[in-house]
């Protein structure tokens, strides 16, 4: 760190530009990493032992299926992935002591990992904070309005899969929609645009309704607990809006840079995870493929529809091949199906569930109408996936990546 000090002491002195951002750019390495070592050996992840025993637990989320937890213990911390047993329902917040048995999966680089089996609930103590509250009420109302379909509303709004069928699952991986069931750029871009929708409606000016509605998405990114894709998209939103106001027109590239620094800021994991990858590979397609297709044949909306999703499908065929061995090429064509279907669903599930309380009527008429979108997106999922040749499956690695 000293020898980081001392050349971007000597970069100032100089006063060169270049060198400077390279220096800073080590210095802040040094640091985030020094930063990110001291946070490993503190992690639950690295400190629980091993096979059966009684913990005490904070719920992160609602307890029911697969949710976040942290351990009551001064002696670690960060969030772990917990599997609770079949019929369990307990509410976010609440303090928990249960016997639990510790599996651990390292991941890439020795990143902390694995899950949390609770095999019983001994006690349930303690009130949840406001937001904490929030949370429970939210699955409750997903639950309530939405029935058998709750755990595919829940994957759309919160990113929880552990309740969704594991077939269905597996259907949406084989049709290459597996990205709509997750917490994507594509969900916060989607919230983002209605929030904009919404303000400039209420006569707010363009570029503090741009700014704003980058920033409810930033703060939903955050209550999410940072995913990295999700991230990555608020920032890119962020930076982008604040640009514009600046009547600054920046490269595509030069955005999508910002955002993966705030990525790795953020969580220095990033850099191993598999979502933020595809995330990062999937946007730098999609514009890739705009940018050329727009040059090429012209700004028309089904040709700049069918250039990002090939160039999104490019872009990551290499990192799924590579880590998962699994390619789904006919997501090319399924996505031009299911983006819109899922763009036409969320407004109604959001609206469905901010009025369930006040009027439960016109809740009732929005969660109908995008239950009868997600049918039909299930049904265009379950269907893609049995075609012939929907993907190609083999052995995962670098020979599979580039063949």
């Amino acid at each position: 760190m000293s020898v980081s000090l001392t050349a971007l002491g000597v970069a100032l002195v100089l006063r060169r530009p270049v060198t400077i951002g390279l220096t800073l750019t080590v210095v802040a390495g040094v640091a985030i990493g020094s930063q990110t070592r001291t946070a490993i050996n503190s992690h639950c992840a690295i400190r629980l032992p091993t096979g059966e025993s009684r913990i005490v637990l904070r719920l992160v989320e609602t307890g029911s299926d697969v949710g976040r937890v942290t351990v009551l213990d001064p002696d670690c911390d960060g969030a772990l992935s917990a599997r609770w047993p079949k019929g369990t329902a307990i509410a976010a917040g609440r303090e928990v002591t249960v016997t639990a048995r510790w599996i651990q999966r390292d991941g890439v680089l020795g990143r902390p990992g694995g899950t949390l089996v609770i095999r019983k609930v001994l006690a349930v103590a303690g009130d949840g904070s406001a937001g904490a509250t929030f949370r429970t009420r939210l699955d409750l109302r997903i639950a309530e309005l939405f029935g058998t379909r709750a755990p595919l509303v829940s994957a759309l709004v919160t990113g929880r899969r552990g309740g969704l069928d594991p077939l269905l699952r597996e259907a949406f991986v084989g049709a290459g929609l597996i990205h709509l069931l997750a917490i994507s750029g594509f969900h916060v871009g989607l919230l983002a645009g209605w929030l904009l929708l919404v303000l400039r409606l209420g006569g707010a000016p363009r570029h503090p309704a741009e700014i704003t509605a980058a920033l409810m998405a930033l703060g939903y990114a955050g209550w999410l607990g940072w995913p990295a894709p999700a991230t990555r998209a608020a920032s890119l939103l962020l930076v982008l809006a604040v640009a514009r106001s600046r009547q600054r027109h920046p490269r595509f590239d030069a955005i999508l840079g910002a955002s993966a620094l705030v990525v790795l800021i953020r969580s220095p994991w990033s850099v191993v995870d598999l979502g933020a990858w595809l995330s990062f590979a999937a946007v730098a397609g999609v514009g890739w493929a705009l940018g050329w297709s727009d040059r090429a044949v012209g700004p028309h909306v089904v040709v700049r529809s069918l250039a990002a999703s090939i160039g999104a499908t490019l872009a990551t065929a290499p990192v799924a091949a590579l880590t998962l061995g699994r390619v789904a090429t006919i997501g090319v064509g399924l996505n031009l199906l299911a983006i819109p279907l899922v763009a036409a669903a969320m407004p109604a599930v959001l609206m469905a569930l901010v009025l369930h309380g006040a009027a439960p009527q016109s809740a009732a008429a929005f969660a109908a109408s995008a239950d009868l979108l997600l049918v039909l997106l299930t049904r265009i999922a379950v269907a893609g996936a049995g075609l012939p040749g929907a993907s190609e499956v083999g052995a995962a690695g670098w020979r599979a990546a580039f063949p």
